[in-house]
């Protein structure tokens, strides 16, 4: 799916029975349905956001930006609560209160703060640093545990460390630290990780944390016992935990996805997809994951995450018999087009689509079937607007070079089994194409710029008129309902 505009997005995020992406610099966060991958809506934090979380109870998501923390009810997409932020420093995480009423913040500078949502004042704050030591390097990740005990601060270049969250007054418990065996000889004066830390998950229902490190090794951290296991075989330069903590996603420097069991990281299934991955998440019951790629955010749902009816989530080897003994090896060519317009005809029978290397193509609704290239523009440019009139008789196409395509369509008859294509128009306009539009009864066709609107007769193939609209704002033209001789236009 594309965000839409050339938008890149940064993160993805699933809740319930919706998935959220985060796009542009302006912080818009774009709902889809996990059911249909359709578009609900679009809401706007209205300033780049560093970081978005969703609530384990409610229909509540937060995000974090340099000037506030809003938080949002993701099913109608209103603003429920701002915090503004007095601090100028980054948000490194976020996490709801057990009831939904509060949420922790944390900061890059080990500060934590606890606020009431209703009323927007701190409850409280706690520092994970110790007393009287002047460290001014700042975290780069933070993970607060499910049950909001205790804290994980990445630093770079220094070894994991755990706090317990205290709310004052309290007496000081220093934190733990996961040293490597590699690093457990090098001495207080050079104090820092020879392999740094990147990243840092909690899984839950355990006191477990799993770290991925630069040379891209997993550690899992048993933080009450202190018993570390690394797992070097993984290969990770990204990673998520499944909802129930079973799963674990990697992503490599290729753009491989891997999925492993945990706790044994054993590989279950691994696609082969050559595109940078920005972000991940799988789906709440861990059938399905996304991954952002650029301008795209994408879906998969591989045969070898289905878990029976009876799977017994409380216990791990119940799992382990359950998933694929051998992994699955899938590949993905993303050397296909996407589709940049799309239009349906009126019978239903048959759409077309138009995609980015300037090629529109019909197929059949009821097989998916491809039925034949209409229509076929400069490869360097995207098919942006597509317009079928209700006859089905013509067919128009706009490119983003403002070039501008009229084929006319014969259906398949007793005599011929094939659509007939014939060339009708060829134009261009200075300016791409906003929208397209026929007349009821097929004498005419509207091409729509940002600045001007042009009006072409389909028998002589002339132009019959021209309006600027020079303000330039957005909008959408229809025919008159009464009168065929009038068009309307609708600013957004």
């Amino acid at each position: 799916m594309t965000m839409g505009e050339d938008q890149t997005a940064s993160k993805v995020l699933c809740k319930d029975t919706f998935f959220v992406t985060l796009v542009g610099i302006n912080g818009t966060l774009v709902v889809w349905s996990s059911e249909t991958c359709e578009q609900i809506r679009r809401f706007t934090h209205g300033e780049y956001v560093t970081y978005m979380t969703s609530s384990r109870t409610s229909n509540l998501i937060a995000t974090a930006g340099f000037k506030t923390t809003r938080i949002w009810d993701i099913t109608t997409g209103e603003e429920l609560y701002r915090l503004p932020k007095a601090r100028y420093h980054h948000t490194r995480t976020l996490a709801f209160g057990l009831n939904d009423d509060e949420i922790l913040v944390g900061y890059d500078d080990c500060l934590i703060q606890c606020f009431d949502l209703a009323t927007a004042r701190e409850k409280w704050q706690f520092s994970a640093k110790e007393p009287g030591l002047q460290d001014h390097n700042c975290a780069r990740y933070m993970a607060i545990s499910p049950d909001l005990t205790q804290v994980a601060l990445v630093f770079r270049g220094r070894p994991v460390v755990v706090w317990s969250i205290q709310r004052p007054p309290s007496k000081f418990i220093p934190p733990k630290r996961c040293v490597l065996t590699e690093d457990s000889m090098r001495s207080a004066q050079e104090g820092d990780a020879w392999n740094a830390p990147e990243v840092a998950l909690w899984q839950p229902g355990t006191d477990h944390l799993i770290i991925m490190y630069e040379d891209t090794t997993i550690v899992e951290w048993n933080v009450r016992d202190d018993e570390q296991s690394p797992q070097t075989h993984v290969g990770a330069r990204g990673m998520v935990l499944s909802h129930d903590g079973t799963l674990l996603l990697t992503s490599d420097v290729n753009g491989t996805l891997s999925i492993w069991t945990v706790p044994m990281y054993r590989l279950t299934y691994r696609l082969k997809y050559e595109e940078l991955v920005t972000d991940m998440a799988f789906s709440p019951d861990g059938t399905r994951f996304y991954d952002i790629r650029g301008t795209f955010c994408n879906v998969w749902e591989p045969d070898a995450l289905i878990r029976s009816q009876d799977f017994d989530h409380d216990s791990a080897s119940s799992y382990h018999d359950t998933i694929n003994s051998e992994p699955v090896i899938s590949s993905d060519d993303n050397t296909r087009s996407p589709i940049t317009s799309l239009v349906c005809s009126s019978s239903g029978n048959v759409y077309c689509c138009g995609n980015e290397e300037g090629t529109v193509v019909m197929y059949e609704i009821s097989k998916g079937k491809k039925v034949r290239q209409i229509v076929k523009h400069a490869s360097s440019t995207s098919v942006i607007q597509l317009a079928w009139s209700a006859s089905e008789r013509y067919l128009a196409s706009g490119d983003d070079s403002g070039r501008i395509m009229v084929k006319r369509l014969e259906p398949p008859s007793s005599g011929k089994d094939e659509w007939a294509v014939f060339k009708l128009i060829d134009r261009r306009i200075d300016e791409a194409v906003d929208q397209l539009l026929f007349d009821a009864k097929d004498g005419s066709l509207l091409i729509a710029g940002r600045t001007t609107a042009y009006v072409m007769n389909l028998r002589t193939k002339a132009e019959l008129c021209r309006a600027r609209h020079p303000d330039q704002r957005e909008g959408l033209w229809i025919n008159h309902v009464t009168s065929q001789s009038l068009l309307i236009k609708i600013d957004s």
